[in-house]
């Protein structure tokens, strides 16, 4: 496992930086960019992001044998650097998604897992909805404004086809009787789908319990009502239940990962928050020794922000 390059004097993340994220981890190959992400949105330097974006998209679809050679991988990710100063500099000037380029795929087969071009955009999608779910499941940890502004740059930096609209999780909310969506009108009682809250409400509850475990779950919410009871009933009812229990895009050892990334860099002092996210990503399949490298990792990256 490798120690990140901090020897740099101009963008903050660099080609070599890209390359040490993505090949110095092994546990997160497939995931380094979803804790990267996070902790540039927790240190309010979402200007980064499309870096990591554009490199991830193209970096994702070869094989992680580092069968490429070191070079090649770092001239992918100076061209996704190059290509995400374009994408900004597109957007500002008026552009719009709808006319930002598609992403160009390099022109190195050797690794490449992914040979036609509905396969990459599937593939790059999917990459997408993890870093979308990723944005909404921190917000509770790192603000709802620093997630929107995330989001914000993210829909900037990429093609409109990347992108996919609609809802993920099932709505609550429907057309009423008169044909008017809730996003247009008053909610009303015919525009509620009582089936989606109380399902929502359930494996929220289920989530809660598998979390804490079965021993702990009661006295943490036993805890929590005698702090507040409405602290509870926000925690129980919108935290776990239509939030954090939807794993349709990131799984629970997924999601208490990427939370416990958005966690390390506040150190927040006297407080057991981080030691509950590492018991609660053990409950969900997670080692030790996964957890500990999550941590080189983002103390590292943090280490290397700090630095500059």
């Amino acid at each position: 496992m490798t120690d990140i390059d901090t020897d740099i004097d101009i963008d903050i993340i660099t080609p070599e930086i890209l390359y040490d994220l993505a090949y110095g981890y092994s546990d997160f190959k497939d995931t380094w960019y979803l804790y990267i992400i996070s902790n540039l949105t927790e240190l309010n330097l979402p200007e980064e992001i499309p870096k990591i974006v554009h490199f991830v998209l193209i970096q994702q679809l070869y094989e992680f044998d580092k069968d490429l050679e070191k070079y090649l991988i770092i001239k992918i990710a100076k061209d996704c650097i190059i290509s995400s100063k374009k994408y900004s500099e597109l957007f500002k000037n008026g552009n719009g998604e709808e006319e930002l380029p598609d992403l160009e795929i390099p022109n190195i087969t050797q690794g490449l897992k992914y040979h036609t071009e509905k396969e990459i955009i599937k593939k790059q999608m999917e990459i997408i909805d993890l870093i979308r779910e990723m944005l909404l499941k921190i917000s509770m940890f790192v603000g709802m404004p620093k997630s929107i502004n995330s989001f914000m740059i993210l829909i900037s930096n990429i093609p409109k086809n990347l992108f996919s609209l609609g809802y993920k999780r099932n709505a609550i909310t429907k057309e009423d009787s008169n044909g008017i969506d809730t996003i247009n009108g008053k909610i009303s009682q015919d525009s509620i789908h009582i089936n989606s809250i109380m399902n929502d409400l359930f494996k929220g509850s289920e989530y809660f319990k598998d979390f804490y475990g079965d021993e702990n779950s009661n006295d943490m919410r036993k805890n929590l009502i005698s702090i507040s009871s409405d602290l509870w009933y926000f925690i129980n009812n919108h935290l776990y239940s239509s939030l954090l229990s939807f794993n349709d895009i990131l799984d629970y050892k997924q999601t208490s990962l990427i939370l416990i990334s958005c966690i390390i860099p506040q150190d927040i002092p006297n407080s057991h928050i981080i030691e509950q996210y590492y018991q609660s990503a053990i409950n969900f399949g997670s080692t030790i020794e996964e957890l500990d490298n999550l941590k080189q990792l983002v103390s590292n990256f943090n280490q290397f922000i700090k630095s500059q």
